[in-house]
C-alpha cells in the first residue's frame, strides 16, 4: 500500500534543492525516484528493521557536531483576519486599548 507521505516525498524531491541534496539525486543525471520506488524502499527499511537504527545512526551523527535533537509539537501559526475582542463584561471594547492600522506603503499611521 502506498502511504499519502510516498507522493509528498516524491513531490519534494522535485521541488526542494535540499532534498535532492539530501537524497542524492541529481535530475540533469536521471529522474527522482517515483512513489512506488520510495514504497519499496520504504518497505524494505521496515521488513529489516532498519528505521530505528537509521536513525540513532543520524541522532548520534547530529550529537557528535554538537547538534540537539528534541521532541516537540508543529504549532500553525498562521494570522487570521477576526474582529477586536469585546469580551469584557459590558460586552464592549476597552477605551484604554487602543487600535492602530499598520502603515501602509506610502502612508503612515
Amino acid at each position: 500500500m502506498v502511504q499519502p507521505l510516498d507522493p509528498a516525498a516524491e513531490d519534494a524531491l522535485y521541488d526542494s534543492v535540499a532534498m535532492r541534496r539530501f537524497a542524492g539525486v541529481d535530475l540533469g543525471q536521471s529522474p527522482a525516484p517515483d512513489e512506488t520506488t520510495i514504497c519499496r524502499f520504504r518497505h524494505l527499511l521496515e521488513r529489516n528493521n532498519l528505521g530505528e537504527a537509521i536513525f540513532q545512526y543520524v541522532l548520534d551523527h547530529l550529537d557528535a557536531h554538537g547538534i540537539k535533537v528534541g521532541k516537540g509539537t508543529i504549532v500553525d501559526a498562521s494570522i487570521i483576519s477576526a474582529p477586536p475582542s469585546t469580551k469584557n463584561k459590558d460586552r464592549a471594547r476597552d477605551p484604554t486599548c487602543i487600535r492602530r492600522r499598520r502603515a501602509t506603503s506610502g502612508s503612515s499611521a
